[in-house]
């Protein structure tokens, strides 16, 4: 099948994307380079398939040919699969942010907020019909064209009393991708709620250095949020400090760490495990960094565990 496969890219000038196997792992990225290989190598996909159908070795991988090429020259399977391009990409950014250890606070809840502003968006008929007509060529009322692959419309369903349109086929994939936008948003306020609103966990937004101003506005920068997060674990910091003293030492720290970096990124864990390192002998913003121990334990991400979970399969 594979080596077919490649003749039939050769034949279209396409290199072409292995497969995926798609079915059966919850990773989305493998899933978003399934759908990313699909419609890539379209034409080459349906020239070998056709040709399985017919020249198969056996009668059931020819009959799976055949049911495999129906589904890919379907109108509303072609329209849907830009949607789920679109969609899987967005989700997949989500999932990378939760497989890194340097992943913060910040880079979850900047990351579900841009993946809900997107979603709401695509949320949207217009918008979606336009994603969905990508690549397609309307030869007629009832012909349509992608990457030179004519497509289908497919048979009448139960209880349909009319043959399916190319404008109704669209619409059905607009109305179950409507649902779908607007299902994951709500899944995401459900599941990321703390990030969102949370004051403690936004308030340790301000300890990642990108968000620092670069103006005057620093020295002020962050004070609200310092003791929000003081007076969340106030028992436990009052032990061996108060709060002025945190403040004071959070703008001593700012300047400090400024004259390290200036504009260059640094991690986050990188920056602030250097400058605890470095304050260590003399012990000057041991207050400050008392909340920023608080801030980096704060459990992001399991996928350390995950990862040890897996490595005991090759035991």
């Amino acid at each position: 099948m594979w080596s077919g496969l490649r003749i039939a890219g050769d034949a279209f000038k396409i290199t072409i994307l292995k497969p995926q196997k798609a079915y059966g792992t919850r990773w989305l990225p493998h899933h978003e380079r399934a759908i990313t290989a699909v419609l890539r190598d379209y034409p080459a996909l349906v020239q070998h398939l056709g040709e399985v159908s017919v020249n198969g070795s056996t009668q059931a991988t020819k009959e799976s040919a055949q049911k495999l090429t129906k589904a890919l020259k379907n109108i509303r399977f072609v329209a849907f699969l830009h949607f789920m391009d679109e969609y899987l990409t967005l989700m997949s950014s989500l999932s990378r942010v939760f497989q890194s250890n340097d992943s913060t606070v910040d880079c979850v809840k900047s990351r579900v907020e841009s993946i809900s502003s997107r979603l709401s968006q695509l949320a949207s008929s217009e918008v979606l019909k336009k994603l969905m007509h990508t690549g397609m060529i309307h030869i007629d009322d009832e012909v349509v064209q992608y990457k030179g692959v004519s497509l289908e419309a497919g048979r009448r369903g139960r209880g349909e009393r009319h043959t399916p349109t190319v404008d109704s086929l669209i619409q059905q994939a607009v109305d179950d991708c409507l649902s779908i936008c607007i299902g994951t948003q709500d899944q995401l306020r459900d599941r990321f709620s703390s990030f969102l609103v949370n004051k403690v966990l936004n308030a340790a937004t301000v300890f990642e250095y990108r968000n620092w101003p670069e103006n005057e506005d620093l020295e002020t920068y962050g004070d609200s949020e310092v003791k929000e997060v003081y007076l969340h674990f106030k028992k436990r910091l009052d032990k061996d400090g108060n709060m002025k003293e945190t403040i004071m030492q959070w703008l001593e720290i700012k300047k400090y760490i400024r004259r390290q970096y200036g504009k260059k990124y640094v991690k986050f864990h990188d920056m602030w495990s250097k400058a605890m390192k470095e304050d260590e002998p003399e012990g000057r913003f041991k207050l400050i960094f008392r909340i920023v121990r608080l801030i980096m334990v704060i459990p992001i991400h399991t996928a350390e565990c995950e990862r040890g979970f897996s490595l005991m399969g090759n035991i």
